[in-house]
């Protein structure tokens, strides 16, 4: 199945706006494939199966957009293996209004463009959009908000998650969020998320205040989990070029001075002392906050140290470490198990057999 055209939602032309839209593209391993879109507005212009083997979609993707007045919010594109040759929009405004709450979920598919979970070309604010990532090939830039205008439009809130074994090209970039100028906020509350997966290299990490690692279990001390070869290279908007609006910016450290990190380990128990390497940027770091000191959530509490280390293949690499400092059952799962007599006996022997390996480790 080809599809020459546009794919949208749910579209307003004028005034309105276009919420909760659902556009599902997907091919399945008998080479069917399918497009259906939800919509109280427009259908997605294809027809519901074909049996050709050309899975391509060659237009924009959109989960809504308004071509004048409006929000587009609460919008959801899922792609799967399928390729996509142009644009991925969750939601977006072209004009005045917020793409908030937007969704775009790709596994196992191919997309040749630049990803965003919502953008704005006017006055209005790119927030709390999300974009998933389960395996598949992106071919550009990822964007969780983006602006582009006069205004002071903001990108906050928006979270990328990366799962599963994804491929990006080496010269692209990830970024959290771009303001519509410098006065803008494009990076409170911006999330990267990576999800037990490792060696995800790309050209540039910008504009998120947190980070989240969920170490996969085979992790060796040595291997990254990320690779940025310009460090925090972001994106100039006053470098116009194309439809992305802008070129990269210079090279430069990653910036982690006013970031949180949360390191959860895949495995039940880690030996103290055990690192990881969570970063590896070739343009190094600027300095470490205070406030930058990684926890772990769960029934198990883990502390890390935190620390930027040479690089020992590479000159003027520097790569971010973690180290485990400490371990303690999380007082919540204490006092459950220990709180409810016999019914919770086998947990409670559990707990036990927790704490005893901490006091051997």
């Amino acid at each position: 199945m080809t599809i020459g055209g546009y794919v949208y939602g749910g579209h307003v032309f004028g005034n309105g706006n276009a919420n909760n839209n659902k556009v599902t593209i997907s091919s399945s391993t008998d080479s069917a494939s399918s497009v259906s879109s939800t919509s109280p507005r427009v259908s997605a212009p294809a027809p519901s199966s074909s049996s050709s083997n050309d899975e391509r979609i060659k237009g924009h993707v959109f989960g809504g957009c308004v071509d004048g007045k409006g929000d587009a919010e609460n919008n959801e594109v899922t792609i799967t293996n399928t390729t996509v040759g142009l644009n991925i929009n969750g939601g977006c405004v072209f004009g005045n209004g917020d793409a908030e709450n937007n969704e775009v979920t790709i596994t196992s598919a191919t997309v040749d463009v630049t990803v965003f979970g919502g953008f704005v070309n006017g006055n209005g604010d790119a927030k709390n959009n999300k974009f998933t990532i389960n395996g598949g090939r992106i071919g550009k830039n990822v964007f969780g908000g983006f602006v582009y205008g006069n205004n002071k439009g903001n990108a906050t809130g928006n979270t990328v998650t990366i799962s599963g074994t994804p491929k990006f090209r080496a010269d692209r970039i990830l970024c959290g969020g771009i303001g519509a100028n410098n006065e803008s906020d494009a990076f409170t509350g911006n999330t990267l998320v990576i999800k037990e997966t490792k060696a995800i290299t790309v050209r540039g990490i910008s504009n998120f205040e947190n980070y989240e690692f969920y170490l996969p279990q085979d992790l060796k001390a040595q291997e990254p989990i990320l690779i940025a070869r310009d460090g925090g290279c972001s994106w100039d908007k006053s470098k116009p070029s194309g439809d992305d609006h802008g070129d990269y910016s210079d090279p430069c450290p990653l910036k982690l001075s006013k970031t949180n990190i949360t390191v959860c380990p895949k495995e039940a128990i880690i030996e103290k002392g055990t690192k990881y390497t969570l970063i590896c940027s070739l343009q190094g770091f600027d300095e470490i906050s205070k406030e930058c000191k990684p926890k772990s959530t769960g029934p198990v509490v883990y502390e890390w140290d935190l620390e930027i280390v040479d690089n020992k293949d590479l000159e003027t690499t520097k790569d971010l470490v973690v180290t485990l400092a400490q371990k303690s059952i999380a007082p919540a799962t204490e006092a459950l198990c220990k709180g409810h007599g016999t019914g919770i006996l086998l947990a409670n022997d559990g707990l036990d057999c927790i704490l005893k390996t901490m006091e051997e480790s």
